[in-house]
């Protein structure tokens, strides 16, 4: 179901969250569906109490409901959670998404782009301008008009 986890990265805590959410967004877990953290620790590749820490947070966040004796179900949200939720996690991954953005940039300036990147570059390109005009409130402006475009697109293939 999920890919083992990099074991370089920061906290695998973190990762097994975002591989969650991930999964959840890309509808690879549906709304509903029972997760047990054993079998997720080990799709992950990673200790069963890393697994319990993201999903702590994720009931926290009331994206999951315990259902006792480790059993989780992902819970039915609208429309207004899933952009809320989207923006959490998005927005908490902006310092990340920043280096990722400079080392595109410079990524591209190195290689030319392939025509199955044309998309993706044109997507991006308000991002990576706003990025190189060195203007913090137009890369935050850029950013935010970016994730309500993925939340937008999001919901519409709900």
């Amino acid at each position: 179901m999920l890919a083992p986890l990099n074991t370089n990265q920061p906290s695998l805590a973190d990762q097994a969250y975002d591989a969650i959410v991930a999964a959840v967004l890309n509808r690879e877990i549906g709304l509903g569906d029972r997760i047990v953290m054993d079998q997720i620790a080990e799709s992950l590749g990673i200790p069963r109490t890393l697994v319990r820490d993201a999903f702590d947070r994720l009931e926290n966040e009331g994206l999951l409901l315990a259902t006792g004796r480790c059993g989780f179900v992902v819970r039915e949200v609208e429309d207004d959670e899933v952009v809320e939720a989207g923006n959490r996690h998005l927005l908490a991954s902006f310092h990340g998404l920043w280096g990722a953005s400079v080392a595109l940039f410079a990524y591209g300036q190195l290689f030319p782009a392939q025509p199955a990147d044309d998309v993706i570059a044109e997507e991006h390109a308000p991002l990576l301008a706003s990025i190189a005009s060195a203007d913090p409130e137009a890369a935050r402006l850029a950013m935010i008009s970016h994730i309500g475009e993925g939340a937008e697109q999001h919901i519409a293939h709900r």
